[in-house]
This record gives C-alpha cells, structure tokens and sequence, in this order.
C-alpha cells in the first residue's frame, strides 16, 4: 500500500470533508493528531425551533371583524441521530364574499401542533374561535361577539352604536380591541417576537415582520369600519388592515407570519383579506447539521449555527 491513503498510487491530501482511500495505523493516528480526520455526527444534540400555525381570513360584508392569528410555539428540542423530524405548515384561511372568513390551519413538528386563528365575522356575526379568536363584526342594534382563543387570546367584540365597526383579529400576544369610535376600537392584538431568527435573515427571506430589531410573528388582523368608526391598525406580526371606506375589501395578512386577514368595511358582497399560512424555524449548530431535508426549506447559515426555514411541509434527519 502506497503512502496518503492510496491503494494504488498517491492521492490528493485529506480534507475536513473526506479521507480517499484505504490508511493505515500510523496515517490515521498522524492526520487525527492534526484535527485532519472528517468528522461524523452522532449521538444527540440540541436544536432550537418555531412553530407558527396560519393566520385566519377577515370577515366579509359591512363592518366585518378582523382575522384571529394563529398560535405558535418555540424552545428547544432534541436531535437523536438517525431520527427523522416532520414540519407540517398549515395555509392561511381564505375569504368568502359577503360571509364571514374561514379559519387558519394548524402547524406542526411531530407531536407538537399549535392551531389556526379563528376567522372575523362577517356583519352582525360572532367571530370564530382558535388558537387566537376572530373578531366579531360590527351592527346597529345587536354586534357580533369576539372569537375564543385556545390557548391564546379573544377576538374583540363589534360595535353596536352609530360607529358600527367590527371587533378586532386577536394575536398571540394580546387579544382582539373591541369595535366602536375610540383610539384603539377595532385594532388587531399584538403578535409575540422571536429570538431564534434576526431581523436581517428575516427580512431576507420574507419571514415575519420586522420591526426595529425585532421580528414579530403572529399579529390579528384589524377591523373593517365605517362612518364615526375608528381608522383600525393591525397587530404588530402581519395582521392585515381593516379599511375605514365604503365597500372596500379587508387587507390580506403578511406573508410567512401567521398573522390574520383584515376585514371588510363596507359591501354585501366584500372579502375579507386572507389569512397568512404558518412556518417552521430549525436553528442547528452547524457542526451537527446532517443536510438530510425534504421539502424543499431555505437553508442559511449564521454564526456557528444552520437555520432551516420551512414555508411548506419537509423534514429534517438528525
């Protein structure tokens, strides 16, 4: 046997990456010595994780009530070599013309599943219930109740009075404001910010919203009004805008945050604005990452860490 590992002649220096050939005792112990010998992942290890389940869609008609976000969770989570881990990313909720909006779907990794936002309703009805509430959409004489949140927050109430403005999306962070005339009357309640992806990557890949330094994910959407109503705000998190203006449709949610649609302010026939589908964030230290994924996820690297970014369903192998 030939020096440098070759069986049959001289081959090119070992990298970090491989080591060609067949090597004896006293080659494998040299090129050890010199941190020279590729290395192999095993065992376990820990990776960081976002989960964010999709935004639901704004109320349609008069009035309506903004999109209720959907929920997320994040933390840290074992990798066991050889182990085989599953996104699951649910689609934001759509709109239906003069009807109120259709729930965000649930996300998942494995048997971590965190659900979609409830939608707004429409003129006069009860926002639907989810992980965080849609809101109610506003009447003369009898309102639309806000949606319950479960685990998160309520979807705000519809006005009654003169206003007739629809109750606010509820986000992960607060809920829903209810419908009327005043500051924040019809608002969408507040995302939550995450620490496991920066606002640079973020931006660079359509990933939440960001704001300052912060990255939100997660905001509800606000509420359509009209005549004395309040101009509505969405929540911080890509919640979409309820418009103050006669028969104009609801704002659709931010892309990749989870937030709600807006909804409607004024149309037998408007549409609520759709609601954002979820994501899933994967934070690796680089020195483990296997590269073994389906699904097609953004892959970046960051310090001394690999972060996956599903925006559609895939795996990651330990």
């Amino acid at each position: 046997m030939k020096g440098n590992g070759g069986i049959l002649g001289p081959l090119n220096s070992p990298t970090t990456n491989s080591a060609p050939g067949v090597w004896s005792l006293r080659e494998s112990i040299r090129h050890i010595l010199a941190n020279n010998w590729p290395s192999v992942s095993t065992g376990s290890y820990n990776a960081q994780y976002l989960i964010v389940a999709a935004g639901a869609a704004g109320g349609g008609h008069y009035r309506a009530g903004g999109g209720g976000a959907g929920d997320l969770d994040e933390g840290t989570l074992l990798i066991n070599s050889g182990q085989t881990y599953t996104f699951t990313i649910g689609v934001g909720g759509q709109p239906v013309a003069g009807d109120s909006g259709t729930a965000g779907n649930d996300s998942s990794l494995d048997a971590i599943t965190v659900p979609g936002g409830g939608p707004g309703g429409k003129y006069g009805v009860d926002g639907g219930p989810g992980g965080n509430g849609g809101g109610g959409g506003g009447l003369s004489g009898g309102a639309g109740v806000g949606g319950l949140g479960n685990p998160g927050n309520d979807g705000g109430d519809g006005s009654n009075g003169s206003a007739q403005c629809g109750g606010g999306g509820a986000g992960a962070g607060s809920p829903g404001f209810n419908g009327g005339s005043g500051p924040d009357d019809g608002n969408g309640g507040d995302g939550v910010t995450s620490t496991i992806i920066t606002p640079a990557i973020a931006s660079a890949h359509n990933v939440g919203e960001v704001i300052g330094s912060d990255v939100w994910f997660c905001g509800g959407g606000s509420a359509g009004s009209y005549d004395a109503g309040n101009d509505t705000t969405p929540g911080k998190g890509g919640g979409g805008k309820g418009p103050k203006a006669s028969y104009a449709n609801g704002g659709d949610a931010m892309p990749n945050t989870g937030g709600g649609g807006g909804g409607s302010s004024g149309a037998t026939a408007g549409l609520g604005g759709v609601g954002s589908d979820g994501v899933g964030l994967l934070r690796i230290p680089t020195a483990n990452y296997t590269g073994v994924i389906t699904g097609s996820p953004i892959v970046v690297t960051e310090g001394l860490d690999t972060i996956l970014i599903f925006k559609t369903s895939g795996t990651y192998t330990g």
